[in-house]
């Protein structure tokens, strides 16, 4: 089962992907971290008003 927890205390990052995408100087955002942090739900939530933005997840395995 699926559940869709909050993003707790992500503003500031939240924020910062934003801008760097929608910003003229930067092209791209990596996010990196332990597995279980949020780096998925966050990327989800800095694309999902997006316009034209294309994200992937890479994965160790």
């Amino acid at each position: 089962m699926a559940r869709n927890w909050p993003m707790v205390e992500r503003e500031n990052e939240l924020e910062s992907i934003r801008s760097a995408l929608t910003g003229g100087d930067f092209v791209g955002v990596v996010l990196t971290g332990d597995a279980g942090v949020g780096k998925t739900t966050l990327a989800r939530m800095a694309t999902a008003a997006a316009g034209n933005v294309r994200w992937v997840a890479g994965t160790e395995s």
